[in-house]
């Protein structure tokens, strides 16, 4: 059975439904009747994941921890490296968005004198801007790509002075690694920065960490630099070594505060009050209290005013979120979160902390309510990774809470308390809902008109009613904040792309929204590889985490094809597809008979000297049309002899009948020629005299083959015992492929009787011919811990369940995979850094063909391999060419280790496990960096460009010398992938290029290898060629409604191909013929599929091209 997912978006509904006055959240229903994600739902769109992913990136590969150290030397050792270098080396990258999606962002500022200026900080994408309200973002290339710092990509928090100088934190101690809140974050920052002018053009490090990693060192991150209202001048910062004072244009710190631990311990947060005596702030996980200005604080403790003791002090708790009200009273909110990333509990106080209430309770507390408020999901949630908290500038005594979702809660009367909480956005990445906030809030910001914006996993959401409504109405902001984080991408064959997303589902780009760069969800959960396929353009393959796979023709139905495991235990889902339209190993395709082709049978009943009869032949030369079972386009395939339709040759079978007690009519009783399957149907029918019509009008020789002759004899009485039961009364057979006989059956008892009816079939229906199917598709699911690696060769055709085929087994996780350019073998890296080559796949059609699969270990060990790369230099091998390139590269990730790109150039034939060498040649410690993924330049094997934790290099000799290649709009981000076009230019119109998958900055591509068209005239007309083989081409009819021909001469056999386009450029059909003949052609192609309208056909044949328009109507 297939399974779909179903996504409807109906804006039309939900406007109705606002206008008729509903509440998306019901009326007056509290938050109980949600129901929040479990701890294994949260992995399903959540933190835990990428935190374990991450670590597994960029850990140390001895100790298995992040190292600090490790990261800080990089930075310092490439900016050493890249000041060396030549800029003429450098790739020029261009985005490609989407611009439509944002990725995580925790940091925003707001211009207090114009709402409209913002500035904002991604988790990994580097610093943006907007001056008009969101409308649009662009980088802060200034700072993005300023070369004297290094790994500035991750903001935990921006804001500007009084005298207008930006100050930027970078890292954050929000996306630690250790649930319980120590460990290592994922992207740790490099200290404070400032611009040097108030356009924030020029820009300069004012504190960072140390070169060597101590526990809690100063300046890894930054979450939070708030100015102190008594001077413009002095902030407050909240960072990995506690909470300081700076004041602007000092050399220093100014003396921290007593009361404030004195060692160096995280801080996460701090928030002041209008007037600037209250200031609250979370030191080591505990609360501490100043209601002097900040001359002195006091750890937050004692007793609950409603019962119970006030945690805000205590152990126990893992991230603390403060927030003061901006009204004079000085109303302060605080959220509590468990070790275990649950809710502690949210706490009040309204006297300046003298005294404080709980009004939400302990996820752990046992005997609560069944109706548990779970804002960051239950036990094993994500409170350090979402928790906001923000006052109602309106109204004091409403709080929000941000989690996986929204929530309020407003106090009634003069005393906080315990009450329920109400939800005020949806837990959807459905943008068109107006109800719909991305999951995972980190950030809450109002601007002077009281304007809501929410700092999500996905970028930005702006609210004009937050602050009125008790159903609010939210709408993206996030045009140009070009900062999704990538975990795989795709490419099609016209410059689209698709890609595997942290939080954002799969995300595709047809070139076809309202930019370029558009991008819109086809897949939900966290995305990961994916491929668009060349054979059928409008085929999607996505993949989520756990093993879940799913295919869309034409970004809509998603339908689940996951092999028979199901599900996996590794987080990442890795696959791959390859493709051909002219497998010369091919044994799949039909048996087609001599009298399937009625258009072309000629009746002449001969008597051979065997004594068998003919009734007549299909002549020799007649072309035969099928359909490939990948993409149903047309295929041709010519007989070289004559296949005859034989009258004799006959063997019994039977069938076996049921008579019951009434009278009927049985139609469409199939028969079917036992050379391919035993015919075993059984009917039943009951009375006292039954005539039975049987007007079968579509006879099979199997499922597949229409419109076959039988000669079937049936003989003219049946017994069963002494009683006659049935005679036939006339036996027909004719020539237009109609099978008609009338049986009466005579009632003998009352009983229901079982007889048999034995009758005649003819063995050798008709000389056939098996018509090869060339184009073949192979797609591969990797699945570590013992799942299983499944092959099927039914990807590309929709209209059947995949069939997968178990080749073997690994015991760690599969990382990646590749196929060889001949498509013979399949590459497989692995978790513990083995390399497999599993090979035989130019002889696995059909599952009895699975012992042909051979295991070969090329590696036995060593830091995870992240990425495969193999060498199209050579072409795609087969019987009748040069064999295909052996060459292979590897990336390996992880810190602390060197050999991070291994080479072999005997991958394919090798039995050996050190045939891999290391060519990453650059000083170390950049050769310990972790590098992620590469490809070998189409072109060129000497050419490989890989991408590592700081961007992207590239060596033109084979590794003795590389070069940063983070030229044009690409950033020192993490590029978690690389793909690269290898087909040729008169296949795809993309030849060459490279696409690149960042983790931060969303998709780039660079076409310092891409193959354009050969040189044809912008008109219709034919490239300048002496001689050409190919002339005197047309298109006819035209205009032309269901099918067209093209005609040409051809001076001497060639391989022809030819390619419709529409009037836009774009690739809408492709038609191969091998080896036709010299001479006069005539090729017929199928306009069914064209929409009424211009196109233009390319014809290629050796070396020249020559363009013809034609018209379609409908």
């Amino acid at each position: 059975m297939k399974k779909f997912l179903l996504i409807v978006s109906s804006v039309i509904a939900v406007s109705a439904l606002l206008i008729a006055g509903w509440n998306p959240f019901g009326s007056g229903e509290k938050v109980g009747l949600y129901k929040p994600r479990t701890a294994n739902f949260n992995a399903e769109r959540g933190a835990h994941g990428w935190i374990e992913y991450m670590k597994e990136l960029k850990r140390n590969y001895y100790t298995g921890e992040i190292e600090i150290e490790d990261i800080l030397a990089t930075r310092k050792a490439l900016n050493k490296f890249s000041r060396n270098q030549s800029k003429s080396n450098d790739m020029e990258w261009r985005t490609l968005g989407p611009d439509n999606i944002g990725g995580r962002v925790r940091a925003l500022w707001l211009d207090p004198n114009n709402d409209n200026h913002l500035w904002a900080g991604a988790a990994s994408g580097g610093v943006w801007r907007t001056t008009d309200g969101g409308n649009s973002w662009e980088a802060v290339e200034s700072f993005n790509k300023n070369e004297n710092f290094m790994s500035h990509m991750p903001i935990g928090f921006i804001n500007r002075t009084g005298s207008g100088i930006y100050y930027i934190g970078t890292g954050s101690q929000h996306e630690n690694f250790n649930p319980s809140g120590s460990g290592t974050p994922g992207f740790i920052g490099n200290g404070l920065f400032r611009s040097t002018n108030t356009e924030g053009t020029e820009w300069e490090r004012v504190f960072g960490p140390d070169q060597y990693f101590n526990t809690n060192q100063p300046w890894l991150t930054i979450d939070a630099i708030e100015l102190d209202p008594s001077n413009p001048e002095k902030m407050w910062i909240a960072h990995s070594g506690g909470l300081d004072v700076y004041i602007h244009g000092n050399a220093d710190l100014e003396p921290r505060p007593a009361g404030l631990p004195g060692t160096a311990v995280a801080c996460e947060d701090v928030d002041i009050s209008p007037d600037g005596q209250v200031i609250v702030t979370s030191v080591n996980t505990r609360g501490y209290i100043s209601t002097n200005g900040g001359q002195s604080f006091s750890m937050i403790s004692g007793t609950l005013a409603n019962g119970g003791p006030n945690v805000l002090g205590a152990g126990g708790n893992s991230r603390i979120e403060f927030a003061v009200s901006r009204s004079p009273e000085n109303y302060i909110y605080a959220s509590v979160v468990n070790t275990n990333q649950s809710l502690r509990g949210v706490f009040a106080s309204w006297d300046q902390g003298a005294s404080w209430y709980r009004i939400a309770q302990d996820v752990n507390d046992s005997g609560t309510q069944p109706a548990l408020f779970q804002p960051f999901g239950g036990v094993g949630g994500q409170g350090r990774w979402d928790n906001a908290l923000s006052v109602n500038p309106l109204n004091p005594k409403q709080i929000f809470l941000g989690g996986l979702v929204i929530y309020s809660h407003t106090i009634v009367g003069n005393v906080p308390s315990l009450s329920n909480w109400e939800q005020r956005s949806l837990y959807s990445t459905n943008y068109l809902n107006p109800f719909a906030v991305h999951p995972d809030v980190h950030r809450f910001v109002w601007d002077s008109n009281n304007i809501f914006w929410a700092c999500t996993d996905g970028g930005f959401f702006k609210s004009t009613t937050m602050a009125t409504s008790n159903a609010p109405t939210f709408f993206p902001a996030n045009q140009g904040f070009v900062t999704t984080q990538f975990y795989a991408i795709a490419h099609g064959e016209d410059g689209r792309t698709i890609g595997g997303t942290q939080d954002n589902g799969t995300l595709y780009q047809n070139l076809q929204g309202p930019t370029e760069n558009h991008g819109f969800e086809v897949f939900g959960g966290d995305g990961f590889d994916c491929e668009i396929s060349f054979l059928r353009p409008e085929l999607l393959i996505g993949s989520s985490q756990f093993g879940t796979i799913l295919r869309s023709v034409g970004a809509g139905f998603g339908e689940f094809i996951s092999p028979p495991p199901g599900s996996s235990s590794d987080f990442t889902t890795n696959l791959r597809l390859v493709e051909t339209e002219f497998d010369p190993y091919s044994k799949r395709g039909m048996w087609w008979g001599a009298d399937t082709l009625l258009d072309a049978f000629v009746f002449d009943e001969q008597v051979w000297p065997d004594g068998s009869v003919t009734l007549g032949y299909v002549p020799e030369g007649h072309w035969i049309l099928h359909f490939a079972a990948a993409d149903q386009r047309e295929l041709w395939t010519q007989t070289t002899e004559n296949m005859y339709y034989y009258e004799t040759r006959v063997t019994p079978d039977t069938t076996f009948f049921t008579v019951l007690d009434t009278v009927e009519v049985i139609t469409n009783i199939e028969f079917v020629d036992t050379t391919f399957f035993p015919v075993d149907t059984t009917f039943t029918f009951v009375c006292d005299t039954v005539e039975i019509i049987v007007d079968t009008t579509y006879i099979d020789t199997c499922t597949t083959f229409q419109n076959q002759i039988f000669c079937v004899t049936i003989d003219t009485l049946y017994t069963f015992g002494d009683t006659v039961l049935c005679e036939v009364t006339d036996t027909i057979i004719d020539f237009d492929f109609f099978l008609n006989f009338d049986t009466t059956f005579t009632y003998v008892t009352e009983e229901t009787i079982d007889f048999t009816i034995e009758f005649i079939i003819d063995e050798h229906v008709a000389d056939s011919l098996f018509l090869v199917d060339p184009v073949q598709s192979l797609f591969t699911v990797g699945h570590g811990g013992g799942l299983g690696i499944w092959v099927t060769r039914d990807v590309t055709n929709t209209a059947i369940d995949p069939e997968w085929w178990f080749i073997g087994n690994v015991d760690e996780l599969v990382n990646s995979m590749e196929w060889s350019p001949d498509r013979d073998h399949l590459y497989v890296g692995t978790s513990s850094g083995r390399l497999l080559r599993f090979s035989g796949f130019n002889e696995l059609y059909y599952a009895e063909d699975i012992d042909n699969i051979t295991v070969t270990t090329l590696i036995t060990g060593g830091p995870p391999i992240n990425n495969i790369a193999v060498d199209y230099s050579q072409g795609t091998g087969g019987p009748d060419g040069p064999p295909a390139s052996e060459t292979v590269v590897i990336a390996r990730s992880t810190y602390g280790v060197q050999s991070k790109v291994l080479r072999s150039t005997v991958a394919a034939s090798t039995t050996s496990s050190n045939t891999f060498q290391s060519i990453f040649n650059v000083p170390t410690p950049l050769d310990r960096m972790p590098v992620y993924s590469c490809v070998i330049s189409k072109d060129d094997p000497n050419v490989i460009v890989i991408g590592t934790e700081v961007g992207i290099f590239r060596t033109d000799d084979g590794g003795g010398n590389w070069y940063e290649a983070n030229g044009g709009h690409m950033d020192r981000v993490p590029v978690l992938d690389l793909r690269q076009q290898y087909r040729e230019h008169w296949e795809v119109l993309n030849s060459g290029v490279v696409y690149a998958g960042t983790h931060g900055r969303g998709i780039f591509d660079n076409d310092d290898f891409f193959s354009p068209w050969t040189s044809v005239e912008e008109n219709e007309g034919v490239s300048t060629v002496n001689e050409p083989l190919m002339s005197s081409l047309t298109v006819f009819p035209n205009p032309m409604n269901t099918h067209g021909w093209v005609e040409f001469d051809l001076k001497e056999a060639s391989d022809v191909r030819m390619v419709i386009f529409n009037i836009n450029g774009q690739m809408m059909e492709q038609i191969h013929r091998e080896r036709l003949p010299a001479g006069n052609q005539q090729v017929q192609f199928s306009a069914e599929r064209l929409s009424a309208g211009t196109y233009l056909i390319r014809v290629e044949a050796g070396g020249i091209a020559e363009t013809k328009r034609f018209i379609v109507t409908r």
